[in-house]
């Protein structure tokens, strides 16, 4: 069985003044009359193509056992080989030979098999590939591409893992797509919508904006800095200021305060819009439209969802009637490792503690766990902390199977 070493993906290598790191080199290539994109790995010790690359190049695949061992990673098998494959680069053409392998980012590498077949040598500094094999010399441009931070250090992850610190990877795909409504737009707000597009611009006006009634509620002395040239005073609210979200709140508030709690709620810049029916809601759409254009205050379409029979608003699921507690966070209050230290601790009971008004008696289930949070109590997680954790988990997510208590008033409204 045969053994491949190993594949470099980049080199650890001092780069040339002028060239920016990170970059991979490439060539445009004819791979059996094919135009492709290889990259040049000088690294590699062999050339290498992923299977379906290999497919859409109509590659003869070859079928064997070789292992395939890269950087620290264990062996794997290979898909196969392609033998004899024609490819040309610029002036140059021959033929090599191709390991089929699975690659994650790249479809076909060259490797140090090529460069020991044609003689051919780099040089990154002028981006040139020089090729002086005994039928010909040529040389070939290169192309600088510049990654995007899909490689991940191997080294780095084992050292993380080593010491114990929590480790993870992600994926981020950039959401290009407009707002997908649960429910799809009725005529009828579509034409709402499109009559009040000036109040959803893409692109905000180049232009400084109006003057409101709040923007004087904060002392300018209070933002004065001392120098020795004399104190300084903010004209305008500077950035993190303390009570800046409640100056914002006092003037939606203030724009919104005919028609709130009839049909409109306001926090910070959620704006949330409730109707009984379609008819209305249409009304009431025009009437918020209204006030933020005539207040030149503008919203993302991209961020809304419009006429939808249920909403998430600050971690509730609200419907026709109904205020439920958020299915993703129930999820996490449930997958919750049972905690270690007093930080971890006080981080789940705000979370569970946001929704105290679905669980009854909740002071008295989460009584043992709210006590280790006392000034200078020693950590001592008891069966006793156990179990209310357990509890007060069981209570955020109760089985609907069982029987449940309801108490009610006097006017025999359930509460």
């Amino acid at each position: 069985m045969a053994l491949i070493s190993h594949i470099s993906i980049a080199a650890l290598a001092a780069k040339p003044a002028g060239v920016r790191p990170r970059e991979s080199l490439f060539v445009d290539a004819k791979l059996n009359g094919n135009d492709v994109r290889i990259m040049v790995d000088t690294g590699a010790t062999h050339n290498f193509v992923t299977e379906q690359k290999a497919k859409e190049l109509g590659l003869n695949n070859v079928a064997s056992n070789t292992k395939l061992k890269t950087v620290n990673a264990t062996p794997t098998t290979v898909n196969g080989f392609a033998a004899a494959v024609p490819i040309e680069l610029g002036e140059w053409a021959g033929q090599t030979d191709f390991t089929i392998a699975p690659m994650d980012v790249f479809d076909i590498i060259l490797g140090l098999d090529f460069w020991y077949e044609v003689n051919a040598f780099i040089s990154p500094r002028h981006n040139q590939l020089h090729i002086s094999d005994v039928g010909g010399s040529c040389v070939v441009p290169l192309i600088r591409v510049p990654q995007t931070g899909m490689h991940l250090s191997a080294m780095q992850i084992i050292k993380g893992f080593k010491r114990g610190e929590p480790t993870f990877i992600a994926t981020l795909i950039e959401d290009a797509g407009s707002c997908n409504e649960a429910v799809p737009l009725l005529p009828c707000i579509e034409h709402v919508l499109n009559s009040n597009k000036d109040v959803m611009p893409a692109e905000l006006p180049q232009r400084l904006p109006p003057r409101r009634e709040v923007d004087h509620q904060i002392e300018l002395p209070k933002t004065a800095c001392v120098t020795r040239y004399g104190a300084f005073d903010w004209l305008v609210m500077p950035f993190g200021l303390t009570n800046a979200p409640a100056t914002f709140c006092t003037l939606m508030n203030r724009l919104f305060h005919s028609y709130l709690d009839q049909f409109v709620v306001v926090y910070l810049d959620d704006i949330v819009v409730y109707s009984d029916n379609m008819e209305d809601h249409v009304k009431h759409l025009c009437k918020v439209f209204e006030i933020l254009r005539n207040n030149e205050l503008y919203v993302k379409r991209e961020k809304c969802s419009f006429a939808q029979p249920i909403v998430r608003f600050f971690g509730h699921t609200i419907s026709h009637g109904k205020i439920q507690m958020d299915s993703d966070k129930i999820a996490a209050i449930n997958n919750w490792e049972a905690p270690t230290k007093v930080p971890e601790l006080r981080s789940f009971l705000v979370l569970a503690n946001y929704y105290r008004c679905f669980i009854f008696n909740y002071s008295a289930i989460a009584a043992p766990l709210t006590d280790l949070l006392k000034k200078d109590r020693a950590w001592n997680w008891s069966a006793t902390c156990q179990a209310a954790f357990v509890r007060l988990k069981l209570a955020i997510s109760p089985s609907h199977s069982k029987s449940t208590r309801m108490h009610r008033t006097s006017l025999s409204v359930a509460s």
